[in-house]
């Protein structure tokens, strides 16, 4: 019923009017309010599925006779339907961000197999990959108290970085700690992790993160026209700090400065990239939901003032800027430091921006800037709802706003030599305003109308947050196309980091967290879902229950127990773009012998249909041929027979406890049928 449900407030919000933003206030907080609901269904479906799968059935018990069947097998304290999962973030309303909720490390009694006991200050994080391939990805939760160590499914202690947990404000609590970790994740399973907190005697495993603090004036160099300092030296304010050079970061693939009077980027890798934020001023009656009309006399205003409060952190993961422009924008960039494995998160720097134009003037339409010296000419590219990439030409003869394309996913500036690209976790406006030059709307105020339907303005601004990659790519000449001229190229391919950083970034993993009612259950290490992985150029984007087929009392209520729908997209890349010389991530497929396999459950047949399943075509594929041509999505109709999982009961000879390692009761390759 959750999940339905969540599926019809989706579908609701697809309404034109909805998801563009172009009805009214009223109405738009019912769309927000309707598909928040389904949100918080879908969480609770998420908890449920996630600790009925996790827990570990005792051998040998046998439970009372009212017990119901869905509960046979388990301990009589440990009922899969009662929730001892929580998610790590939460959101209290539609109109405001989701936070992180505290991990509690409080004392807890845990049950092995053997009957054995031991008590630790200890709590669980269950991580789920949806993704068909292996991934690394960067997990933040918040703990309550400084963490001793990280124990991964196999026994293995993990490398750990505690960060304070920072805010618009220099306030930093005592109680409450961002625990940050690199989890290995299999293709399409959940992985449980043990966080162990410090005890008071012991000492820390993990080297300390260090923490630079300090203000600074941005107009240092670069006054706004009418605003010059007044002292003599150039300064309104003599800010003291130790060293008055610009902040750097290097991890091996690249190397990133940032300018130390804004707190922004200015170079990566020797290559100029100067970042700012500003605003169009737009004229009354011009700008509106429908059109965006700036006015042209108006200069481009700046937005964020200033004075910043510039916060840097360092630690053994990553190296982290904080730049905060009071009541307008708080940016963060970092730098994950290189490591075995880590190839993707080491590819570039990931950006999160906040803003809030709640209590700003009206009028304004904000936006972000990065200046190159990328020589890209009148031409720049964007992604067409995440499945191609189409070259666009900037028409100088035009305004700005006829220059304005939508972004889904990605867009990027080249020349012969290189390649700057920005990935977004949503969609934006952006355009490239002359050579070199990339910018992205991020938000608008406007009090009129434009008069073009809706009869007011946008003034329902909220706290947003947008997320994004940023790589300086390297084209390497002697596999570019050269039978094909850069006039004549009008569609180009993402590289094979930028595919595999904007699936990350849009499919993020779900983050689970034990509640302090939940510490003593005892659950798996590792449950795996695909026999292997899909080959690296093929993305699992969706698969879902079918209804009864038909003469079965057919209803979207009533699920088939059997059936699903599979649906996968091929992304091709530009084998031509690298990050840099030493990046692993190479360029082709990667053929898969077996082809799709899910684990312990036989599939009886695969089918091929339309794009959502509703007229397959009669014709069968074997796993092996499971094909997807080329920037293509294709559909399958999966029959499931019997599942062979037992929830732990039986093992093979490979599978191990590992709980006197890390206090958890788990198996290490236990697998599963979706």
């Amino acid at each position: 019923m959750h999940l339905s449900e969540a599926r019809q407030q989706l579908g609701l919000f697809q309404h034109h009017d909805a998801v563009t933003g172009t009805s009214k206030l009223y109405v738009m907080s019912d769309y927000a309010e309707r598909l928040f609901r389904g949100i918080k269904g879908a969480h609770s479906v998420i908890a449920h599925v996630m600790q009925y799968l996790q827990s570990v059935r005792k051998p040998n018990y046998q439970p009372p006779p009212d017990q119901t069947s869905y509960d046979k097998g388990y301990h009589q304290d440990q009922i899969p339907f009662t929730t001892y999962l929580q998610m790590s973030e939460k959101r209290i309303s539609f109109d405001t961000l989701p936070i992180r909720v505290g991990l509690h490390l409080g004392p807890s009694r845990i049950d092995d197999l053997a009957g054995q006991t031991s008590t630790k200050r200890t709590a669980k994080v269950v991580v789920f990959n949806s993704h068909a391939s292996e991934v690394q990805e960067a997990i933040r939760v918040h703990v309550t108290g400084p963490v001793q160590k990280v124990v991964g499914p196999n026994g293995r202690e993990l490398e750990f970085q505690l960060n304070p947990v920072w805010g618009y404000s220099a306030e930093l609590p005592t109680n409450l700690y961002e625990l940050l970790f690199i989890a290995e994740l299999a293709p399409l399973s959940t992985t449980t992790f043990e966080v162990v907190r410090q005890a008071v005697s012991e000492k820390s495993r993990t080297p300390a993160t260090r923490i630079r603090l300090f203000l600074s004036d941005s107009w240092e160099k670069d006054s706004p026209e009418g605003e010059k300092p007044t002292l003599s030296n150039g300064h309104l304010f003599n800010f003291e700090t130790s060293d008055d050079e610009d902040i750097r970061m290097t991890n091996g693939n690249i190397h990133v400065v940032f300018n130390r009077s804004t707190g922004l980027l200015q170079s990566v890798n020797g290559r100029t990239i100067s970042m700012s934020f500003g605003a169009y001023r737009s004229a009354e009656f011009h700008s509106g939901a429908y059109l965006f009309r700036p006015n042209p006399m108006e200069p481009r205003h700046n937005v964020t003032g200033r004075f910043p409060v510039i916060r840097l952190v360092r630690g053994p993961l990553m190296s982290e800027l904080i730049v905060v422009y009071p009541d307008t924008v708080m940016q963060r960039a970092r730098v994950y430091h290189k490591a075995p494995g880590r190839a993707a998160l080491t590819a570039g720097i990931e950006l999160e921006t906040s803003f809030d134009l709640s209590a700003r003037h009206d009028f304004l339409e904000m936006y972000m800037t990065f200046e190159s010296d990328v020589a890209s000419g009148q031409e720049f590219f964007t992604d067409s709802a995440g499945f191609e990439i189409l070259r666009r030409l900037r028409n100088d003869l035009l305004p700005v706003e006829a220059n304005y394309y939508p972004m889904t996913e990605a867009v990027f500036i080249q020349d012969d030599s290189s390649r700057l690209t920005l990935l977004a976790d949503h969609a934006h406006g952006v355009t490239s305003s002359k050579p070199g030059h990339l910018e992205v709307m991020l938000d608008r105020k406007l009090r009129f109308d434009d008069s073009r339907g809706l009869g007011e303005g946008i003034m329902d601004n909220r706290h947003t947050r947008s997320r994004f990659w940023l790589l300086m790519e390297i084209r390497d000449q002697n596999r570019l196309d050269k039978t094909i001229s850069s006039e004549r190229q009008e569609i180009s391919l993402l590289s094979r980091s930028g595919h595999r950083l904007a699936t990350m970034l849009n499919f993020p993993p779900v983050i689970m967290q034990s509640l302090p009612t939940g510490l003593s259950r005892m659950v798996h290490g590792e449950i795996r879902f695909l026999a292997e992985p899909l080959p690296c150029d093929v993305h699992l984007l969706n698969i879902r229950t079918l209804p009864e087929e038909a003469g079965t009392d057919a209803t979207y209520n009533h699920p088939s127990l059997d059936r699903a729908l599979l649906v996968l997209q091929s992304r091709a890349a530009d084998c031509s773009i690298t990050v840099s010389p030493n990046n692993p991530l190479n360029c082709g497929t990667q053929k898969s012998e077996r082809g799709v396999f899910f684990s312990n459950v036989t599939v009886t047949s695969i089918q091929r249909t339309t794009l959502t399943g509703t007229m397959p075509n009669g014709e069968e594929v074997s796993p092996k041929n499971l094909r997807v041509d080329p920037h293509e999505l294709e559909s399958f109709i999966i029959t499931f027979g019997k599942s062979n999982y037992n929830n732990g009961v039986e093992s093979n000879n490979n599978n191990h406890s590992i709980h006197k390692k890390m206090s958890i009761p788990t198996t290490t390759t236990t697998q599963i049928t979706v």
